[in-house]
């Protein structure tokens, strides 16, 4: 629910390519993954609830991907 926010226990996480393809699925609670270079979408669900977050991977960089719940 905030930027930075402890990660919330049962949710199921899928990535998907910019074209749709689902590269990545996990059920851990803040999965770590190695991914190409790229746009992707990141799917977070808890519940019936599911919350998305575009992000972009380039060369080098090591990023965190946070997608947040609204209250």
């Amino acid at each position: 629910s905030r930027t930075g926010g402890d990660p919330i226990a049962n949710t199921s996480w899928d990535v998907f390519t910019q074209d749709g393809e689902k590269v990545f699925s996990s059920s851990s609670i803040a999965p770590i993954l190695i991914l190409a270079e790229g746009v992707y979408e990141a799917a977070a669900r808890n519940g019936t609830r599911t919350f998305r977050n575009t992000f972009t991977v380039t060369p080098g960089q090591n990023i965190r991907v946070e997608v947040r719940r609204e209250r």
